[in-house]
Protein backbone atom coordinates (compact mmCIF):
# COMPACT_ATOMS: atom_id res chain seq x y z
CA UNK A 1 0.00 0.00 0.00
CA UNK A 2 2.62 2.58 1.02
CA UNK A 3 4.62 1.17 -2.22
CA UNK A 4 1.68 2.39 -4.43
CA UNK A 5 1.18 5.66 -2.63
CA UNK A 6 4.99 6.44 -2.96
CA UNK A 7 4.28 5.17 -6.67
CA UNK A 8 1.73 7.51 -7.36
CA UNK A 9 3.46 10.78 -5.47
CA UNK A 10 5.92 10.00 -7.99
CA UNK A 11 3.75 10.08 -10.90
CA UNK A 12 2.11 12.99 -10.09
CA UNK A 13 5.46 14.98 -9.57
CA UNK A 14 7.04 13.63 -12.74
CA UNK A 15 3.37 15.02 -14.33
CA UNK A 16 3.72 18.71 -12.69
CA UNK A 17 7.32 18.62 -13.94
CA UNK A 18 6.21 17.82 -17.44
CA UNK A 19 3.35 20.67 -16.97
CA UNK A 20 5.73 23.39 -15.73
CA UNK A 21 8.37 23.01 -18.93
CA UNK A 22 5.39 22.67 -21.55
CA UNK A 23 4.19 25.75 -20.11
CA UNK A 24 7.97 27.55 -20.35
CA UNK A 25 7.87 26.27 -23.94
CA UNK A 26 4.72 27.94 -24.59
CA UNK A 27 6.42 30.79 -23.28
CA UNK A 28 9.05 31.24 -25.32
CA UNK A 29 7.36 30.08 -28.30
CA UNK A 30 5.14 32.94 -27.42
CA UNK A 31 7.95 35.41 -27.23
CA UNK A 32 9.88 34.47 -30.02
CA UNK A 33 6.91 34.80 -32.55
CA UNK A 34 5.76 37.92 -31.05
CA UNK A 35 9.44 39.25 -31.47
CA UNK A 36 9.23 38.00 -35.36
CA UNK A 37 5.79 39.58 -36.24
CA UNK A 38 7.39 42.95 -34.60
CA UNK A 39 10.26 42.82 -36.60
CA UNK A 40 8.65 41.95 -39.74
CA UNK A 41 6.36 44.57 -39.52
CA UNK A 42 9.70 46.88 -39.22
CA UNK A 43 11.55 45.79 -41.99
CA UNK A 44 9.13 44.33 -44.14
CA UNK A 45 8.25 40.73 -44.85
CA UNK A 46 10.47 39.79 -48.19
CA UNK A 47 13.63 40.49 -46.11
CA UNK A 48 12.35 36.95 -44.74
CA UNK A 49 12.20 35.16 -47.42
CA UNK A 50 8.23 34.61 -47.28
CA UNK A 51 6.76 33.96 -51.05
CA UNK A 52 5.23 36.75 -53.08
CA UNK A 53 1.47 36.51 -52.18
CA UNK A 54 2.67 37.62 -48.71
CA UNK A 55 4.86 40.77 -50.60
CA UNK A 56 1.40 41.45 -52.42
CA UNK A 57 -0.58 41.55 -49.33
CA UNK A 58 2.29 44.11 -47.76
CA UNK A 59 2.06 46.30 -50.80
CA UNK A 60 -1.68 46.22 -50.66
CA UNK A 61 -1.59 47.05 -46.74
CA UNK A 62 0.56 49.51 -45.94
CA UNK A 63 0.65 53.27 -47.04
CA UNK A 64 2.45 54.89 -50.14
CA UNK A 65 4.98 56.54 -48.09
CA UNK A 66 6.23 53.14 -46.29
CA UNK A 67 6.44 51.63 -50.33
CA UNK A 68 8.48 54.63 -51.49
CA UNK A 69 10.80 54.21 -48.29
CA UNK A 70 11.46 50.49 -49.32
CA UNK A 71 11.69 51.39 -52.79
CA UNK A 72 14.27 54.59 -52.45
CA UNK A 73 16.56 55.87 -55.18
CA UNK A 74 19.83 53.80 -56.14
CA UNK A 75 21.84 55.62 -58.29
CA UNK A 76 19.09 57.69 -59.89
CA UNK A 77 16.42 54.33 -59.94
CA UNK A 78 13.22 55.89 -60.86
CA UNK A 79 9.68 54.81 -58.76
CA UNK A 80 8.17 51.58 -60.01
CA UNK A 81 5.20 54.72 -61.03
CA UNK A 82 7.13 56.11 -63.48
CA UNK A 83 7.29 53.16 -66.17
CA UNK A 84 8.70 54.98 -68.98
CA UNK A 85 11.81 56.40 -67.37
CA UNK A 86 12.51 52.87 -65.53
CA UNK A 87 12.44 51.25 -68.80
CA UNK A 88 14.93 53.67 -70.42
CA UNK A 89 16.88 53.71 -67.23
CA UNK A 90 16.80 49.61 -67.58
CA UNK A 91 18.17 49.82 -70.79
CA UNK A 92 20.80 52.60 -70.18
CA UNK A 93 22.54 50.57 -67.93
CA UNK A 94 21.81 47.41 -69.02
CA UNK A 95 25.39 45.75 -70.77
CA UNK A 96 24.28 43.12 -72.60
CA UNK A 97 20.07 41.91 -72.94
CA UNK A 98 18.70 38.71 -74.60
CA UNK A 99 17.78 39.53 -78.34
CA UNK A 100 15.21 36.58 -79.34
CA UNK A 101 14.58 36.05 -82.87
CA UNK A 102 12.48 33.52 -85.33
CA UNK A 103 15.02 30.20 -85.50
CA UNK A 104 15.75 29.27 -88.63
CA UNK A 105 17.91 26.09 -87.36
CA UNK A 106 15.22 24.79 -85.34
CA UNK A 107 11.71 25.67 -87.38
CA UNK A 108 8.99 26.71 -84.61
CA UNK A 109 11.14 27.46 -82.07
CA UNK A 110 12.15 31.34 -81.05
CA UNK A 111 15.83 31.83 -80.21
CA UNK A 112 17.76 33.93 -77.42
CA UNK A 113 20.85 35.01 -77.58
CA UNK A 114 22.92 37.27 -75.03
CA UNK A 115 24.10 40.09 -77.16
CA UNK A 116 26.56 42.91 -75.56
CA UNK A 117 24.58 46.46 -76.15
CA UNK A 118 24.40 50.38 -75.43
CA UNK A 119 22.09 52.96 -76.23
CA UNK A 120 24.38 55.72 -76.18
CA UNK A 121 27.27 57.26 -74.54
CA UNK A 122 26.69 58.16 -70.92
CA UNK A 123 25.40 61.53 -71.20
CA UNK A 124 23.42 60.95 -74.84
CA UNK A 125 21.39 58.22 -74.25
CA UNK A 126 19.37 57.57 -77.11
CA UNK A 127 16.84 54.61 -75.55
CA UNK A 128 17.94 52.39 -78.72
CA UNK A 129 19.75 49.48 -78.31
CA UNK A 130 22.80 48.82 -80.64
CA UNK A 131 24.11 46.03 -81.45
CA UNK A 132 27.41 44.62 -82.70
CA UNK A 133 27.37 40.88 -84.37
CA UNK A 134 29.07 38.80 -86.56
CA UNK A 135 27.35 37.71 -89.86
CA UNK A 136 28.30 33.90 -88.49
CA UNK A 137 26.13 34.28 -85.65
CA UNK A 138 23.21 32.61 -85.09
CA UNK A 139 20.81 35.54 -84.14
CA UNK A 140 22.09 37.01 -87.92
CA UNK A 141 20.94 34.51 -90.05
CA UNK A 142 17.88 34.79 -88.54
CA UNK A 143 17.43 38.30 -89.08
CA UNK A 144 18.37 37.75 -92.52
CA UNK A 145 15.17 35.62 -93.05
CA UNK A 146 12.94 37.10 -90.75
CA UNK A 147 13.91 40.75 -89.11
CA UNK A 148 11.19 41.02 -86.52
CA UNK A 149 12.50 39.99 -82.79
CA UNK A 150 12.55 41.67 -79.25
CA UNK A 151 15.10 42.31 -76.53
CA UNK A 152 14.49 41.83 -72.83
CA UNK A 153 16.60 43.74 -70.08
CA UNK A 154 16.55 42.57 -66.32
CA UNK A 155 17.81 44.87 -63.65
CA UNK A 156 19.08 41.77 -61.78
CA UNK A 157 22.20 42.43 -64.04
CA UNK A 158 23.10 45.28 -61.64
CA UNK A 159 23.30 45.60 -57.78
CA UNK A 160 19.57 46.45 -56.95
CA UNK A 161 18.07 43.47 -56.63
CA UNK A 162 20.46 41.53 -55.38
CA UNK A 163 21.03 44.57 -52.52
CA UNK A 164 17.58 44.70 -51.77
CA UNK A 165 17.52 40.47 -52.03
CA UNK A 166 14.33 40.47 -54.51
CA UNK A 167 15.06 37.40 -56.75
CA UNK A 168 15.43 38.30 -60.81
CA UNK A 169 11.61 36.55 -60.94
CA UNK A 170 10.21 38.77 -58.39
CA UNK A 171 8.58 41.59 -60.48
CA UNK A 172 10.34 44.19 -58.26
CA UNK A 173 13.04 43.34 -60.22
CA UNK A 174 12.77 45.59 -62.99
CA UNK A 175 11.87 43.25 -67.19
CA UNK A 176 12.00 45.64 -69.93
CA UNK A 177 10.60 43.77 -73.16
CA UNK A 178 11.65 45.95 -76.50
CA UNK A 179 9.86 44.82 -79.50
CA UNK A 180 10.43 45.88 -83.33
CA UNK A 181 12.45 45.59 -86.29
CA UNK A 182 16.44 44.43 -86.27
CA UNK A 183 17.82 47.06 -89.13
CA UNK A 184 21.39 47.67 -90.24
CA UNK A 185 23.57 51.10 -88.91
CA UNK A 186 24.17 53.05 -92.37
CA UNK A 187 27.38 54.18 -93.03
CA UNK A 188 26.31 57.87 -91.37
CA UNK A 189 24.78 56.38 -87.97
CA UNK A 190 27.90 53.93 -87.89
CA UNK A 191 30.74 56.52 -86.32
CA UNK A 192 28.58 57.70 -83.42
CA UNK A 193 27.62 53.80 -82.64
CA UNK A 194 31.25 52.92 -83.12
CA UNK A 195 32.16 55.17 -80.33
CA UNK A 196 29.35 54.59 -78.74
CA UNK A 197 29.62 50.74 -78.48
CA UNK A 198 33.83 50.29 -77.97
CA UNK A 199 33.35 52.76 -74.97
CA UNK A 200 31.24 50.35 -73.06
CA UNK A 201 33.00 47.41 -74.58
CA UNK A 202 36.38 48.46 -75.40
CA UNK A 203 37.36 44.31 -75.86
CA UNK A 204 35.28 44.33 -79.03
CA UNK A 205 37.77 46.85 -81.37
CA UNK A 206 39.94 43.13 -80.67
CA UNK A 207 37.21 41.02 -82.45
CA UNK A 208 38.94 39.72 -85.99
CA UNK A 209 37.53 41.63 -88.66
CA UNK A 210 37.29 38.13 -90.68
CA UNK A 211 33.83 37.82 -88.68
CA UNK A 212 32.39 40.57 -90.85
CA UNK A 213 30.81 42.13 -87.66
CA UNK A 214 27.88 44.69 -88.14
CA UNK A 215 26.38 47.09 -86.24
CA UNK A 216 21.89 47.22 -85.92
CA UNK A 217 19.45 48.67 -84.01
CA UNK A 218 15.86 48.02 -83.18
CA UNK A 219 12.91 50.21 -85.04
CA UNK A 220 11.00 50.33 -82.05
CA UNK A 221 7.38 49.02 -82.48
CA UNK A 222 6.41 48.31 -79.29
CA UNK A 223 7.52 49.03 -75.36
CA UNK A 224 6.62 46.67 -72.00
CA UNK A 225 7.54 47.30 -68.54
CA UNK A 226 6.94 45.11 -65.41
CA UNK A 227 8.31 46.33 -62.71
CA UNK A 228 5.98 46.15 -59.57
CA UNK A 229 3.56 43.57 -58.97
CA UNK A 230 0.30 43.38 -61.02
CA UNK A 231 0.19 43.13 -65.56
CA UNK A 232 2.77 44.26 -67.67
CA UNK A 233 2.68 48.06 -68.31
CA UNK A 234 2.70 48.88 -72.15
CA UNK A 235 4.42 52.41 -72.65
CA UNK A 236 3.96 54.86 -75.39
CA UNK A 237 7.04 54.93 -78.04
CA UNK A 238 6.56 58.49 -78.10
CA UNK A 239 6.96 58.68 -73.96
CA UNK A 240 9.41 56.25 -74.24
CA UNK A 241 11.83 58.07 -75.92
CA UNK A 242 11.18 61.43 -74.57
CA UNK A 243 11.78 59.72 -71.30
CA UNK A 244 15.37 60.29 -69.62
CA UNK A 245 17.29 57.75 -67.80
Amino acid sequence: MEKTKLAEKSDYEDCEVRRGTTRWVLIISSLVLLAFLVVTVIYGYHNFGLPDHSASRLHHSYKHDFIKFRYEKVHDRPPFTEKAKMARYIVHNSNWGVLTTFCTHNKGYPWGEVVSVTDGLENNSTGIPLIYISVLDVAAKDLDINPMASFTFSEAEGEWCRQHSVDPEDPRCTRVHLFGKIVKLNEKEIPAARKAMFTKHPVMTKWPKSHHFFFAKIELQKVEVLDFFGPLSDVSIDEYLKAKP
